[in-house]
C-alpha cells in the first residue's frame, strides 16, 4: 500500500526526466522514450539502464550457419525508435505505454514494439513487451529478450526456468526446470574457439 508521487502531469510528453516515487522507493523515466532511467528501493539503486527489447547476442560456434544471414539482415545493428508515449496516472498506479519500431538502418524489415509499464505504490514495476514482425527478416534471430544494466554490486542471479547450466539449443534438454541461484561469475563459460 501507499501512494504515488510524480513530476509528470497527465498525458505529458517531453524530453525531460520524469520522477516518480512512493514511501520507500524512487524512480525516473524519460517521458520522451518511455524508458526507465533509474530505480531505487530504500535508497539502494537497482537499475542503471533499461529494460529494452533486444534480439542480438554474441554468436557462438553453433551459430556459424546463421552469421552471414544475421549480418545481411543487419541484426547486429538494430536500433529502436519510439514514436508515441502515453502516460496514465491514477492513485492506484502509473501506466506508461511506449510504441515504436526496432529495425536495422536502411532496411525494410523490423519489429513493431510496445512497452507497457505498470508502476504500483509499492515500487513494483511490471513490464510487458509485445512485438510484431514487419517485412521479411532472417529465418532465426540470435535471441528474443529484454536487457538492462544493473549496478556492478549485484553478483547473485536467481531465475525460474531451465538450469542450473547453460541452455543453448544444443544443451537445454539436459537441464531441468526449477528455481536456481548462481553468481554472475559462475554463469560465465570460458569457451575455446
Amino acid at each position: 500500500s501507499g501512494s504515488l508521487e510524480r513530476s509528470w502531469s497527465r498525458g505529458e510528453r517531453s524530453s525531460g526526466i520524469g520522477g516518480i516515487s512512493g514511501a520507500d522507493w524512487q524512480g525516473t523515466m524519460d517521458p520522451a522514450c518511455g524508458r526507465v532511467t533509474g530505480w531505487a528501493m530504500a535508497g539502494v539503486p537497482l537499475g542503471e539502464q533499461g529494460p529494452t527489447f533486444d534480439v542480438w547476442r554474441a554468436p557462438t560456434d553453433n551459430d556459424i550457419k546463421y552469421i552471414g544471414e544475421w549480418k545481411e539482415f543487419g541484426v547486429d545493428k538494430m536500433r529502436e525508435r519510439i514514436d508515441t508515449v502515453v502516460l496514465d496516472v491514477s492513485s492506484e498506479r502509473i501506466m506508461v505505454i511506449a510504441r515504436g519500431r526496432l529495425a536495422p538502418p536502411a532496411l525494410a524489415w523490423g519489429m513493431l514494439i510496445t512497452y507497457h509499464y505498470q508502476i504500483w505504490p509499492t515500487g513494483d514495476l511490471w513490464l510487458t513487451v509485445r512485438t510484431v514482425p514487419v517485412g521479411t527478416g532472417p529465418r532465426v534471430l540470435p535471441r528474443w529478450g529484454v536487457k538492462m544494466v544493473l549496478p556492478e554490486r549485484f553478483v547473485h542471479v536467481e531465475w525460474s526456468g531451465r538450469g542450473p547450466g547453460e541452455t543453448y539449443q544444443d544443451s537445454y534438454i539436459g537441464q531441468r526446470q526449477g528455481l536456481f541461484c548462481k553468481t554472475v561469475d559462475e554463469l560465465y563459460t570460458p569457451y575455446i574457439y
